[in-house]
């Protein structure tokens, strides 16, 4: 797979609406950049603002088999991903040993341990590296014995603003103000992002707009003081992967979601497991889902709202080659609906 991956800096924060926030007076914001709100900034740069009929280059450049991937935080140049909902916490006696345990990476028996502890909002990004192979003391050829991998987790920096709007902003009366609050994504921070497809052309006309010092408005409120990023780097990647395959338990396929998956069964309802793409039961699962939505501008309505199996889950199968091969393409392609935006 062939992709552009570029990097960018909040200029101002920016406020990505969670759909479903409870609170009529309050916009809790998501703590990453849907690949939806990149294509559709690129998109609106491509057509000049103008409302233009979804075909010829148009079409292909943002709708046929490109993947404008979720921008996730950027920390030490590397772009950090959504947890693993199987790590787990170890305690011990009460408090916290430090210790990071994945549970897809264990047998059965240690699955029901009591001292291990999901983990908090504040580690929901990572970066892990596969552990490297170990020279044995008596021979020069590796040990393959599995390792643990290195483990760093992080969260996006979030920023809370109170507004108050008013129906005439030359005069304050009682009961002609209304207070909401805004929970943003802080600026100042570094995101990443990825458009990935296989006709090298598309990516070139993308990267005609998608350039060092460019910059965009993005999200709610832009004219508030919400929204402005600029790109910083830019690089174009043949054979891309999003990230390294983590050797687990023998005998077992680990597959994590690194975004959001919406998932019909046969008879179209929206479901909490991938087994309808996969035909196969899984033998552990660590999941939970959500609500997603958006919100198209060309229109000016939000879009459809489903439930979406959440970036993180996991699901454990057993090893069997016809299962390896659906996963490996699942793994090239994604899975489920709305792939071209991450």
């Amino acid at each position: 797979m062939n992709a552009i991956e570029f990097q960018m800096r909040l200029i101002e924060p920016v406020l990505i609406a969670n759909p479903v926030t409870g609170d009529e007076n309050s916009a809790a914001g998501l703590d990453y950049i849907p690949g939806s709100v990149i294509r559709g900034a690129l998109a609106q740069r491509f057509t000049g603002g103008k409302s233009v009929a979804i075909e010829g280059k148009f079409q292909t450049t943002f709708f046929r088999n490109t993947h404008f991937l979720n921008a996730y935080p950027l920390l030490n140049d590397h772009r950090f991903l959504p947890t693993p909902l199987s790590l787990r916490r170890e305690f011990a006696n009460g408090a916290v040993t430090g210790f990071i345990v994945d549970l897809a990476g264990l047998s059965e028996s240690a699955w029901a341990n009591d001292n291990l502890k999901r983990l908090g909002e504040g580690d929901a990004f990572c970066h892990m590296l596969a552990p490297p192979l170990r020279l044995s003391e008596d021979e020069d050829e590796p040990n393959t014995a599995p390792s643990l991998p290195s483990i760093r987790l992080s969260a996006a920096e979030q920023r809370v603003d109170v507004h108050i709007f008013q129906n005439n902003r030359r005069t304050v009366s009682e009961g002609n103000a209304s207070i909401f609050r805004y929970e943003s994504l802080a600026a100042g921070q570094m995101f990443a992002g990825v458009v990935i497809s296989d006709d090298v052309s598309v990516l070139d006309e993308i990267a005609k707009w998608l350039i060092p010092s460019a910059q965009f408005k993005i999200g709610k409120s832009r004219s508030a003081g919400y929204g402005r990023i600029e790109i910083i780097v830019v690089k174009s990647i043949q054979n891309w992967h999003e990230c390294q395959s983590i050797a687990h338990m023998s005998g077992t396929l680990v597959l994590t979601l690194l975004s959001d998956a919406i998932v019909h069964d046969a008879n179209g309802v929206e479901s909490s497991s991938i087994q309808p793409v996969v035909g196969t039961s899984p033998k552990a699962i660590y999941t939970k889902t959500h609500i997603v939505g958006g919100f198209n501008q060309t229109w000016g309505l939000p879009l459809p709202q489903s439930r979406a199996i959440s970036a993180g889950s996991v699901f454990v199968f057993a090893d069997e080659p016809a299962l390896r091969q659906k996963l490996e393409r699942a793994e090239r392609e994604g899975i489920g609906e709305r792939r071209n935006e991450g």
